[in-house]
């Protein structure tokens, strides 16, 4: 089956990655089929600063959604992740911009977004964030899903 791709940029032919925070790169695509499925990305190599030490932070960055009407494009999440390579930004704060901009790029029924810091001396931070579309089942999910998100 041969998927419609006329609306997305070839990205491996134009675009090169730009090492500051750029919404812009994020692509979308239409979702095909009954969107009641989840999607799962795991982007096990995230790359950012430390506003503090100045020094570089490693990390994944896990998102999964369920689709209303847009799938994201993976290329252009990979360069969009791939922006925040030099940015001054915690850990904390990365998971609520990502979450922002791809509700407002997707309009998600239901979508969150995990970091999980390598930090060095021994510590690490796993800040998570979720929305539910509103006046939907989604809202109370996302309610759920964060009352129950813990240690684990």
């Amino acid at each position: 089956m041969e998927r419609n791709t006329k609306n997305l940029k070839n990205l491996d032919e134009h675009r090169e990655i730009e090492y500051g925070y750029n919404k812009e790169v994020l692509e979308t695509f239409e979702a095909e089929y009954n969107p009641g499925y989840l999607i799962n990305v795991d982007c096990s190599e995230f790359t950012s600063i430390c506003p503090v030490s100045k020094r570089a932070e490693f990390g994944n960055i896990k998102i999964a959604y369920i689709p209303n009407k847009l799938c994201l494009e993976l290329s252009s999440l990979k360069l969009y992740l791939a922006s925040f390579r030099n940015v001054r930004i915690f850990y904390e704060d990365i998971v609520n911009v990502i979450l922002n901009d791809l509700i407002e790029l997707l309009n998600p029924k239901y979508i969150e977004v995990m970091a999980i810091s390598n930090l060095s001396e021994g510590i690490s931070v796993r800040p998570y964030a979720n929305h539910g579309m509103e006046n939907t089942e989604y809202e109370d999910l996302a309610f759920e899903k964060l009352k129950k998100h813990g240690i684990s």
